[in-house]
Parts: structure tokens; sequence; C-alpha cells
């Protein structure tokens, strides 16, 4: 979830810079991207929970775009644009929790978890099919 607060702060950031959108154009250019990020991490959550190392790639990936974004665009808004940085700190913040959350012990142990299921799971398919 941490992840989607970052995206959102962050295109809406960008969106910010394009004053003249309608309101239906708006909501469009917000919730398109929004619906893709949302099926990305959905994506690598359940790529996860069945023990392939592509969902931790995938949210690897996620994680270092969005880091990315967000420090670029702080560094435009801090030197171009002289907004307010409130949102990217923010965003920044709550990838820091992110950071938090893929390093904890939790995250770590349900990954190796989900791993060795899957490997136990096709070891016992590869032994009933030998016999």
């Amino acid at each position: 979830m941490l992840l989607l607060v970052a995206f959102a702060l962050n295109l809406l950031t960008v969106l910010r810079l394009f004053p003249v959108l309608t309101a239906p154009l708006h909501a469009l250019l917000f919730f398109a991207p929004g619906l893709v990020m949302m099926a990305a991490t959905i994506t690598c959550s359940f790529l996860l929970a069945r023990g392939y190392s592509t969902g931790l790639a995938g949210f690897c990936c996620l994680f270092t775009g969005l880091l990315l974004a967000t420090g670029g665009q702080l560094v435009v808004n801090l030197l171009i644009d002289g907004g307010s940085p409130l949102p990217l700190l923010v965003a920044l913040a709550a990838l820091l929790g992110v950071r938090k959350v893929f390093n904890g012990q939790g995250f770590v142990l349900f990954s190796l978890y989900c791993r060795t299921q899957r490997l136990a799971r096709e070891v016992r398919e590869i032994r009933m099919k030998s016999r």
C-alpha cells in the first residue's frame, strides 16, 4: 500500500504542472496509470505468494523506479518550480517505510516460506513422475 501512496503523490505532483486540464481528463490521467500500478503490485504479490523470485524482482523494480521518480521530482521541484515539496517528502517517507517492510523479518520469512513451498511441491511432482 505504501508503494501506491508514493505513486499517487508522485503522479499528483506531475499533474499539478498541467493546470489547463479538464476534470475528466485529469481524472483519466490519474486513474489509468493508477490502475496499471495496482495491477503491477497485485501481480508482484501473486508471484511472491506463489514462491517465484520474479515477484521480489518486480517489487524491487517498482521501489527503485518510484525512488528515482520521487528524488528527481524533488530536485526539480526545489530548483525550478519552487512549489511545496510536502507531497514529495511524504512520498519519500512512504518509500522509506516500504524499505523498512522489505527488510523486515516478517517479509523475508514469508518470501522464504513461499519459495520453499514451491520448491518442495516441484520436487514432489518430479519424484511422482519418476516412479
